[in-house]
């Protein structure tokens, strides 16, 4: 499979991964603000997408371990970010109250630390079905990771309903 086409099924199966473990930890059923989980999620597709061939080729001259730990940086790099601009814009809720300094330090660094996360895990995933022979088995160690965590998410999100 080539590293362009690697990074799109890493960046859908991340994605869809991803949506389906925040639907299993929301309210059900979701509120209407939900479809920005679903919006975002979109960009963070094309992020991985044009992160994978990068990486790969990064792996090629060089070692994994050093691809890993670019994607290890990246990863808590856009982890931060992300929830840096989330605090910068606010709840949106206007009875919410305000969070402390400490509040903010600790949901910036677990968002960091999810960042980190799922980083590691797509680089190895990539790194790992890059180095597949055969298309189908690339594919499938590709899609892996997020169709684990999508069939455990549905899991809870069914056991949530059915209560």
């Amino acid at each position: 499979m080539n590293h362009a086409r690697l990074g799109w099924v890493l960046g859908a199966a991340s994605s869809v991964g991803a949506v389906f473990l925040l639907l299993a930890g929301s309210d059900l059923p979701p509120p209407l603000a939900f479809l920005w989980v679903v919006v975002a999620a979109v960009p963070i597709m094309a992020l991985v997408r044009a992160l994978v061939p990068p990486l790969l080729r990064l792996r090629d001259r060089s070692t994994r371990g050093r691809a890993v730990l670019v994607a290890i940086g990246v990863g808590s790099g856009v982890g931060v970010a992300l929830a840096a601009i989330l605090v910068l814009l606010g709840s949106g809720e206007p009875t919410a109250p305000t969070a402390t300094a400490l509040e903010v330090a600790i949901f910036i660094a677990v968002a960091g630390a999810a960042g980190t996360g799922a980083a590691t895990v797509i680089a190895v995933t990539a790194i790992v079905s890059a180095s597949r022979a055969r298309p189908t088995v690339a594919f499938l160690v590709a899609v892996a990771p997020g169709a684990f965590v999508s069939v455990a998410a549905v899991g809870v999100i069914a056991a949530r309903l059915s209560d």
